[in-house]
């Protein structure tokens, strides 16, 4: 029989070391930063990226030149070395990994997989790393007839966990370098691969000559991925407090909810009737003699949410690109800027207005104002912000309907479940929903007014 001359033993030594270095290396970085996972975590996560490994060698062995065969053997590992320094790159700057939209954030690749284990996968991935190592091992003493029969079909089920990986849109736990890198083809091309960009609307409203003038103000809360459960009770001796306890969001992730919440249309609708749709500045400019603003933490210019709301019914819109805020948490800045620029702009202005705040201090990775990494933490400067907006109201406070919610919910750990992009479920879409009425005001809520007593 003849061996293998171009996939030696020292060929094996090298890939397998290789593949040990990228796999400490890369578990080290992420143990060191904001990933906390187990022992079983390192284990799966290991084997995860030695069967990708064990896939490559499978396929470099079908080269018959050496030259070839050192030239991938270069290749492979360097182009999954930069998709790894890439990633690690984009977590420095950005305080967390790539894949916002797109596949999940890479950090979840080890801390995900006790959790994914349960649906067979990480049983899968042990048992298919045992076929490519004995499968390896016998190329060195079968003929080459046979091998092919053994390559092809492996060749093919591994090629179906790579496309399986990337098109779930979650991470796996077979192949975490497709994950990477599907996750930077989304960044760097600005296109979520689970959804469409928003783009920019047809708007059209005409102005009612006999506009009248409120007699409140509209100050709406709008948070990032903050759960109805860690919400405490508010409480203010100028305004009566309206909190409804079964209020859910229509969606699990901002790109379909915040539209939806602007003009009313759901997201099982098709985006052609979202683009010619009016979002609630036009429908208030049309009706009411009022300052309309929008001033988010939010980055507006990822998922193109800038064009999409884009209008001359909004007067003021501030973001963090637009205002030069340094990114804090994500691809969003501090929330304290958004205090800051509505306290500015009561002082500047003395109409009566709706202004839509929107925060971002609860998104993933939940960075506290102490820079830890805490959801709890970050829940509570959240509320910290709530009050000092308040007290920026001044006197007017009396005189401005406040109403708080939430883009949708977040998962954190319950049913081993991460995050808000999972399957629908009331972790991520139950939301807090609670509305400030000024007692000074006699207005009467009709059918409404009942539901929100029952709610009291």
């Amino acid at each position: 029989m003849r061996k293998n001359n171009v996939l030696g033993r020292p060929k094996l030594r090298f890939m397998a070391g290789s593949s040990v270095f990228l796999t400490l290396g890369t578990v080290y970085i992420f143990s060191t930063r904001s990933v906390r996972v187990g022992g079983l975590d390192y284990g799966v996560g290991f084997v995860s990226l030695f069967c990708e490994f064990s896939l490559l060698l499978v396929i470099m062995d079908l080269v018959r030149s050496k030259r070839c065969f050192w030239l991938l053997a270069l290749l492979i590992p360097a182009t999954m070395a930069f998709i790894w320094a890439a990633s690690v790159e984009y977590f420095a700057y950005f305080g967390s990994l790539p894949g916002k939209f797109a596949l999940d954030y890479l950090s979840t690749e080890f801390s995900d997989a006790l959790s994914t284990s349960q649906d067979g996968l990480a049983v899968l991935g042990i048992a298919t790393f045992i076929s490519f190592a004995c499968l390896v091992w016998m190329m060195g003493i079968v003929p080459l007839g046979m091998k092919l029969r053994w390559i092809l079909p492996l060749v093919c089920l591994g090629a179906f966990f790579v496309l399986k990986n990337a098109y779930r849109v979650r991470p796996g736990t077979l192949t975490p370098t497709f994950d990477a890198l599907f996750s930077l083809m989304a960044v760097i091309g600005d296109h979520p691969l689970r959804m469409q960009r928003l783009e920019s609307r047809s708007v059209h409203w005409k102005v009612n000559p006999n506009r009248e003038i409120p007699p409140f103000n509209t100050l709406v809360i709008l948070n990032e991925s903050l759960r109805a459960d860690r919400v405490s009770a508010l409480h203010m001796d100028s305004h009566d407090t309206y909190s409804f306890a079964m209020a859910f969001s229509n969606s699990s992730y901002t790109h379909q909810s915040f539209p939806s919440m602007l003009s009313g249309i759901s997201p099982l609708q098709s985006q052609k009737v979202l683009l010619r749709s009016q979002l609630i500045f036009e429908r208030l400019k049309a009706q009411f003699d009022i300052r309309t603003s929008l001033i988010s933490s939010h980055s507006y210019q990822t998922g193109n949410y800038i064009a999409f709301l884009q209008s001359p019914a909004l007067d003021e819109i501030r973001y963090r690109e637009s205002e030069g805020w340094p990114v804090f948490n994500n691809v969003g800045s501090h929330d304290k800027h958004v205090v800051e620029a509505f306290a500015k702009t009561l002082k500047e202005r003395s109409t009566k207005f709706f202004t839509l705040l929107h925060f971002n201090g609860t998104h993933y990775p939940y960075r506290s104002a102490n820079g830890e990494l805490s959801y709890e933490k970050a829940s509570v400067d959240l509320q910290k912000n709530w009050q000092e907006l308040f007290k920026s109201l001044g006197r007017q406070l009396e005189s401005t309907v406040i109403v708080i919610a939430s883009d949708h919910g977040e998962a954190l750990g319950e049913n081993n479940s991460f995050g808000h992009f999972t399957p629908l479920q009331p972790l991520t879409t139950k939301v807090p929903l609670i509305f400030l009425i000024p007692k000074t005001m006699r207005v009467d809520f009709g059918n409404l007014d009942r539901h929100m007593l029952a709610a009291h």
